[in-house]
């Protein structure tokens, strides 16, 4: 542990939406779940039941 780690606490700054594939590689994010499910619903692709929205969580350090 650094002198660092005291005074530095994460912060979740925003959520990112990614389109997942059958081998969980992130094919496309978005902003918005709705809008990540739109594209999903509306994009042609084999195995679709094997497709995912997840959200990601971003976050950003801050200094105390």
């Amino acid at each position: 542990m650094t002198h660092l780690d005291n005074n530095v606490k994460k912060v979740l700054s925003h959520v990112d939406w990614n389109v997942l594939d059958p081998q969980r590689q992130i094919q496309v994010s978005f902003n918005c779940e709705a809008d990540a499910q739109f594209w999903l619903d509306h994009h042609e692709t084999h195995y679709k039941e094997f497709w995912k929205v997840e959200p990601h969580e971003v976050y950003m350090l801050e200094v105390k």
